[in-house]
């Protein structure tokens, strides 16, 4: 089964709420989900174009449908207000090539 992945790219409005308040929660819901953070940075070397995102973050799922089941679930749904009350984000959900 092919990999899924969530690709979210930030703007931080409050990193400290977001560190104490959001990741505090969504890390354990990662780890019951088998998702892992592969990648994350607070300054990612941009080689084309502009952006005001000032940090990337990739996650790997087992399948599509599990990062799909994880983003629209009631659990993350129902600590997703701590990450729109500390940055606006771009998120993604991709299913791997191969």
């Amino acid at each position: 089964m092919k990999k899924g992945y969530l690709f979210a790219a930030l703007r931080m409005l409050d990193a400290e709420y977001f560190a104490e308040e959001y990741l505090a929660r969504v890390v354990p819901l990662l780890k019951r989900s088998d998702a892992r953070i592969v990648a994350s940075s607070d300054r990612p070397e941009i080689v084309e174009g502009a952006t005001d995102r000032e940090r990337d973050v990739l996650i790997v799922f087992d399948s599509f449908k599990s990062a799909r089941d994880f983003y629209h679930g009631t659990e993350y749904q129902a600590v997703i207000q701590f990450r729109f009350n500390s940055a606006d984000a771009h998120v993604y959900i991709m299913e791997a090539l191969d």
